[in-house]
């Protein structure tokens, strides 16, 4: 079993705000905080959206056959992130290692 915990943001006890002014000053923290949250998720859909594009594209290469357009793409997907081929390569490694011991 896996137990997640996640820190979320700070609440304010509404019984605890005796003025406006401090009334005033949470809000504009919570519209601060729900735009931060706005922005994320704007950041999310659209790094989904690209992850969509790209396995669509795979896979469409995949079912036409296209074995030489699925490694070009993959060679020039991954030309573009060296640190992704980096872990993939030492993975890679770390797997054969302990396949010999």
């Amino acid at each position: 079993m896996t137990i997640h915990i996640t820190q979320g943001q700070t609440l304010i006890n509404p019984e605890a705000l005796s003025s406006v002014a401090e009334l005033r000053c949470e809000l504009r923290r919570a519209n601060a905080t729900v735009q931060q949250l706005l922005t994320k998720i704007a950041h999310y859909d659209e790094v989904g959206s690209q992850m969509v594009g790209a396995v669509n594209h795979l896979l469409t290469l995949h079912v036409q056959g296209n074995i030489t357009g699925l490694a070009e793409w993959l060679d020039e997907y991954l030309s573009e992130r060296p640190r992704v081929r980096e872990r993939i390569e030492e993975a890679i490694e770390s797997k054969n290692l302990r396949r010999m011991h």
